[in-house]
C-alpha cells in the first residue's frame, strides 16, 4: 500500500515538474519572441551564462547575429531577455529606472540579498537607495582630491617592482602588476592599511579566488534548474560554501575584524580620526544598528542616512572586489591596446610631456589628460570588462519598447554588440581608434554604457580614472610599451560577471 503511494507519488512529482519546465521553455514562444534552441529542457543555455572559460558577453554577441538584437534564453529554466536595440537599454537603465532598479539576480542572489551582510552592488530598492547615498560622499571631488597623493604612493611603487622586471630584458606579462597596484589603492582607502603592501598582501590571491567562484556551484546550477525549490536548496549551498569558499570567509573576516577593531578604538577615546578618513571611518559616522528600509520610490528625496555594522562589512568587501579587478582589467587591456598602437601610444606620451611637468601627478593634471581618457573609453568599447554588472532584473511589470516584460524577468545587454553598432559608432566599429571620443554624438553616449547608466551607473567610475590615468603616466613617462613576438595575437578573456585578459605579454623599453 505504501509502496503504491510513494509511486504514485512520485510520478506526480515528475510529471508536475516535466509540465513546469515546458511551461518555463515555451515562455517566450508563447510571446512570440525568438529564443535561443536547446537540446536539453532542463540546462538550455545554463553552460554559457554560468561559463569562467567563456565569457558569455561572446556568446550573446554570435546569438545576436542569429536571432536579432531582441530574443529569449533559458538559464535552466529561468527566462531571460536579450537586448541590444540601444533605444531600449537607454529606456531600461535611464527612463524606466524605477522598474529596472535591481541588477540582474539568480535565484541564490534572491535570497542572498536581504541577508544583513548584502552590499551597494546585489541589494535593489530603497536600501539600494540608502546604500548608495550613504556612500556618494566617498567619491565626492573634494574626497578624490585628497586621495590622488596615496594612489601616487602606490603607482610609485608599483613602479619599483615594474623596473626590477625590466631589467630582465625579457616580454613579461604586465597583469599581475595591475593586480597588487589596484589592490593596494582600495586597501588603504578602503580599510585603512598603513603603507604599501604590494606582492605582500594576500588579499590578491583571496579575491581573485572569491571571483574565479562567484556563480559556480552546483547548487546554484540546480537553483536555475529548479527555482521553486530555491529555499530547500539554499541551506545546501550555504554549507557547501562554507566547506568550499574559504577566501570569501577569510576577506569579509578580515575587513569584520577591522570595522570591530575600529569601533573598540573610538569607544574608548583614543582614536583620532586621520586627515584622509577611510571608507571604515566615513561609514562608523553613520552606525545605527536599528536601520529599517521603506517602499522603493525613485524621486523621494528623504532617505535615512544610516547604516549598520554588518552593511558597513558587506560596503568594504563589494568596494575592495569592485575596486581592485575591474581597474586592474583595464590597465591590462589598455597596455595591450598601446601595444599593438605604438603611433597612438605616442601621441598619449607626448600629451604626459606636456600636461604633467612635475615629478608627482596633481589631481589638476589629470583632467588634462584627453588622450589618455579616450583611449579608455576606446578600450572599454572594444573590450568591455564589467558586462554582467550592467544587466538588470524587472522590479515591475512594464515595457519596453512595444514588448510586455514581466516583474522578475531579468534583461541581459549584449554590450559587445551595442559597442560594434556600426550605426552609432560608424563603419570602423570594429577598430582601434580613440580619436572617435573627441566628438561624441547623443547616440554614442547613450550607448556608452560601459559603466552603467542612469541612477545606478558605477559609483567608483572616477577613481578608477584616476587609479589608471596615474598608473599609465608613470609607466609611459619611462617607457615605451612593446609589442613583441610573445605579445598575444588577441586578447583572450575570461571570467562571469567581471571578465579579465588570460594574460598581457609586453616588453618595456626605456624612453
Amino acid at each position: 500500500m505504501w509502496l503504491a503511494v510513494l509511486i504514485v507519488g512520485f510520478i506526480t512529482g515528475i510529471t508536475v515538474y516535466l509540465y513546469h519546465v515546458l511551461q518555463a521553455t515555451t515562455y517566450w514562444k508563447r510571446r512570440g519572441i525568438p529564443s535561443v534552441p536547446s537540446s536539453n529542457i532542463f540546462t538550455n543555455q545554463l553552460d554559457e551564462t554560468t561559463s569562467y572559460d567563456h565569457p558569455i558577453c561572446f556568446q550573446l554577441h554570435k546569438w545576436t547575429k542569429e536571432f536579432g538584437p531582441i530574443y529569449g534564453i533559458f538559464s535552466g529554466t529561468v527566462p531571460e531577455l536579450v537586448i541590444s536595440d540601444p533605444a531600449m537599454v537607454h529606456e531600461m537603465l535611464n527612463k524606466k529606472f524605477e522598474c529596472f532598479h535591481g541588477r540582474r539576480s539568480t535565484p541564490i542572489l534572491r535570497v542572498i540579498e536581504n541577508n544583513k551582510l548584502s552590499h551597494l552592488f546585489i541589494v535593489k530598492g530603497a536600501r539600494w537607495k540608502r546604500l548608495r547615498t550613504i556612500s556618494a560622499p566617498i567619491f565626492s571631488t573634494g574626497n578624490l582630491r585628497r586621495i590622488v597623493p596615496i594612489v601616487e604612493d602606490s603607482s610609485t611603487k608599483m613602479m619599483e617592482f615594474i623596473n626590477l622586471e625590466h631589467e630582465k630584458g625579457k616580454p613579461f606579462n604586465i597583469h599581475p602588476f595591475f593586480y597588487e597596484y589596484t589592490m593596494d589603492v582600495i586597501c588603504r582607502i578602503a580599510t585603512g592599511q598603513k603603507g604599501s603592501k604590494q606582492f605582500e598582501n594576500p588579499n590578491v590571491a583571496m579575491v581573485t579566488e572569491v571571483f574565479k567562484n562567484i556563480g559556480s556551484t552546483p547548487f546554484e546550477r540546480l537553483s536555475f534548474m529548479v527555482p521553486s525549490m530555491i529555499y530547500p536548496i539554499f541551506p545546501m549551498f550555504m554549507v557547501y560554501s562554507l566547506l568550499t569558499q574559504s577566501a570569501f570567509y577569510a576577506v569579509i573576516n578580515g575587513i569584520r575584524q577591522a570595522v570591530e577593531d575600529r569601533i573598540k578604538l573610538k569607544e574608548s577615546g583614543n582614536y583620532k580620526t586621520q586627515d584622509l578618513p577611510d571608507f571604515i571611518d566615513f561609514f562608523l559616522d553613520s552606525i545605527d544598528e536599528n536601520v529599517t528600509d521603506g517602499a522603493f520610490i525613485k524621486n523621494n528625496a528623504k532617505v535615512v542616512k544610516r547604516v549598520t555594522t554588518e552593511e558597513i562589512v558587506g560596503q568594504c568587501f563589494a568596494f575592495l572586489l569592485a575596486g581592485f579587478d575591474t581597474t586592474a582589467n583595464t590597465l591590462g587591456t589598455t597596455s595591450w591596446y598601446l601595444a599593438k598602437h605604438p603611433n597612438f601610444q605616442d601621441r598619449v606620451y607626448d600629451e604626459i610631456q606636456e600636461v604633467c611637468n612635475t615629478p608627482e601627478v596633481t589631481y589638476e593634471q589629470l583632467g588634462q589628460l584627453k588622450h589618455i581618457d579616450v583611449t579608455m573609453k576606446e578600450v572599454l568599447r572594444l573590450a568591455p570588462i564589467a558586462t554582467g554588472a550592467i544587466s538588470r532584473e524587472c522590479m515591475e511589470s512594464t515595457t519596453l519598447g512595444n514588448i510586455p516584460i514581466e516583474k522578475g524577468t531579468n534583461v541581459w545587454i549584449d554590450l559587445v554588440t551595442l559597442n560594434q553598432n556600426k550605426e552609432i559608432w560608424g563603419d570602423d566599429a570594429s577598430e582601434f581608434r580613440p580619436e572617435r571620443f573627441f566628438d561624441v554624438t547623443t547616440e554614442m553616449q547613450n550607448a556608452n554604457v560601459n559603466f552603467g547608466a542612469g541612477p545606478r551607473i558605477c559609483i567608483g567610475m572616477k577613481l578608477a580614472y584616476i587609479e589608471e590615468k596615474i598608473a599609465l603616466v608613470h609607466i609611459l613617462r619611462k617607457y615605451r610599451i612593446v609589442a613583441t613576438d610573445e605579445t598575444e595575437a588577441k586578447l583572450e578573456m575570461c571570467g562571469r560577471v567581471v571578465q579579465h585578459p588570460k594574460s598581457i605579454t609586453v616588453k618595456l623599453e626605456l624612453r
